[in-house]
């Protein structure tokens, strides 16, 4: 396929890279000065010509001393080809650069990007602004308080409605490349609430009962929750509630395996065809 001088210029300004994970002029324009294209004034202008060469390297936020050689370098070049006056190369001269980007309005860029790739022009969704923003920031404070290689994410669903309302793929954009919510991994802590149910269903135990968040041994292999830490005696409802290891192996030892089993199938949920039982 041939393309003509135009549609390789729109193909670049869509698709240029200008650090930060963000792709065309349009968008960066927003991501670091809060304006469309349009309003770019001639030094704003002249970084988004400079970022494409080494979008990382020459981001304001990171390296300014670096962005302001590079911005200088164009308007220099600019003004020698006349496409400024040298009045207008000198007053841009003392205009401030950005030093951070500025936030995203729809974070979940995994999310975006999965759903275009489906065709559509146009997408609706059920996400509530409120939950996803409560989401968000909710990530922030988790990736603030752990460590760089841990992140989070979170499907909310609205169970009157059915309907999703709120998604967060990574704790913050930055680690949305791969977005959780879509990831296969074990299902791990999602099987404890069936668990719990056909305990409560079979009236082996019921919310107030007391169960043992303790440490303990099982051959070489000692369980422990993800805050690291034990609780000691606890209700049943409040071992669910946090997801705690030790109280859910001792619900499982109280119902039927077989009757565990046979609830996944009742819902449709079954092992891929090869996977180890």
């Amino acid at each position: 396929c041939v393309y003509g001088r135009d549609k390789v210029l729109e193909i670049w300004l869509t698709r240029a890279p200008f650090g930060a994970d963000t792709e065309g002029v349009k968008a960066a324009s927003l991501r670091w000065f809060g304006h469309d294209p349009s309003h770019l004034t001639p030094k704003e202008a002249a970084l988004l010509v400079a970022l494409p060469r080494s979008p990382e390297r020459i981001r304001p936020d990171r390296y300014p001393n670096n962005a302001a050689k590079h911005i200088q370098d164009v308007l220099r070049l600019a003004k020698a080809q006349g496409v400024l006056s040298s009045f207008t190369a000198s007053a841009v001269e003392h205009e401030s650069i950005p030093h951070k980007l500025l936030p995203i309005a729809a974070n979940e860029r995994g999310l975006s990007l999965k759903l275009l790739a489906s065709g559509h022009d146009q997408l609706i969704t059920t996400l509530d602004s409120r939950i996803q923003n409560l989401l968000q920031v909710q990530g922030k404070i988790f990736k603030q308080n752990h460590p760089r290689e841990l992140t989070a994410a979170a499907v909310v669903i609205d169970r009157s409605k059915h309907e999703i309302a709120g998604y967060l793929g990574a704790a913050v954009p930055e680690d949305s490349q791969l977005p959780l919510a879509h990831a296969i991994r074990s299902p791990g802590s999602a099987l404890k609430p069936f668990a719990y149910a056909i305990a409560f269903e079979q009236h082996l135990l019921h919310p107030k009962t007391i169960l043992s968040d303790e440490k303990s041994f099982f051959g070489n292999w000692s369980p422990r929750n993800f805050s690291g830490k034990f609780l000691g005696k606890i209700t049943a409802e409040t071992a669910l509630a946090y997801s705690l290891n030790l109280p859910a192996l001792e619900v499982m030892k109280t119902i039927d395996p077989s009757s565990f089993a046979s609830r996944f199938r009742e819902l449709g949920l079954v092992l891929p065809k090869h996977a180890d039982p």
